[in-house]
């Protein structure tokens, strides 16, 4: 109905708004002597009291002014409504999500979660290929990595390249742990490079098992981006599942304050 709650709320501070300065009442037909015609009753009128309760012939003034008046303080009404309904139904799917979905959350990966991976940073112990690319400092594996940590220097985010996460059963080493203040999250980054490998593939499944196992769940927690021998990386591609990520959670804030 709306593209979100902010608009919805801002849509019903203007009709409210509005409404304040049209008439309530209603149109109905009345019959004397044989002859039926349409009345307007005003049941208040603030800017002129002294029609209010009162029946107005719709044929003549000041019922027919008063009429679309009328009809649009109805029409209003109904829109109002219809969109506190529909948030009322918004919050409750939110709150379902909040109750279901993010109970299942690992832990909380806030700005402590961060810090902990942050004091682990490169330490993957499998070794590292002969052909490395130098950025702050770390070696990163590979040229698209050391774009992707590029591009997230210059969105100025915080982030700590293949840090120690501890599971339920093992260590394993995501390739980058983004930390994002403004919804105090961190997202998990793999990035995924050499499909033409058969261990390497391989590997990935089993990281993307053993994440989602330990309820690390694609799209909240964790993002995958790509490259191939046949398509290279696309940093928006990376951009838009963060964003998602951040207006999911900005969107459930949104909701409890409407």
């Amino acid at each position: 109905m709306f593209l979100s709650f902010e608009h919805a709320r801002i849509r019903l501070d203007y009709l409210k708004r509005r409404i304040r300065y049209l008439p309530q009442g209603h149109v109905h037909l009345l019959e004397s002597r044989d002859k039926k015609y349409k009345t307007v009753w005003i049941k208040s009128y603030k800017s002129h009291p002294e029609l209010e309760h009162k029946y107005h012939r719709t044929t003549r003034s000041p019922g027919s002014d008063l009429l679309p008046l009328v009809n649009t303080s109805t029409k209003i009404r109904s829109e109002i409504t219809d969109i506190e309904s529909r948030l009322e139904e918004l919050r409750e799917a939110e709150r379902r999500i909040n109750k279901n979905a993010y109970r299942y959350e690992p832990r909380r990966m806030g700005l402590e979660f961060y810090k902990e991976l942050k004091a682990t940073e490169d330490s993957n112990p499998y070794p590292k290929p002969k052909v490395t690319y130098e950025h702050n400092g770390i070696l990163v594996r590979s040229k698209g990595e050391k774009l992707l940590a590029e591009h997230l220097d210059e969105l100025g985010y915080q982030y700590a390249y293949e840090p120690e996460l501890k599971l339920k059963n093992k260590k394993i080493y995501p390739d980058f742990a983004l930390y994002i203040p403004e919804i105090d999250k961190v997202i998990l980054i793999e990035y995924m490079g050499a499909w033409s490998k058969e261990d390497y593939v391989y590997d990935a499944g089993e990281k993307f098992k053993e994440l989602t196992r330990n309820n690390f769940i694609p799209s909240r927690d964790v993002i995958y981006v790509c490259e191939s021998d046949n398509s290279s990386f696309d940093m928006t591609v990376a951009d838009c599942q963060i964003n998602a990520i951040i207006l999911s959670h900005t969107e459930f804030v949104t909701a409890e304050a409407v």
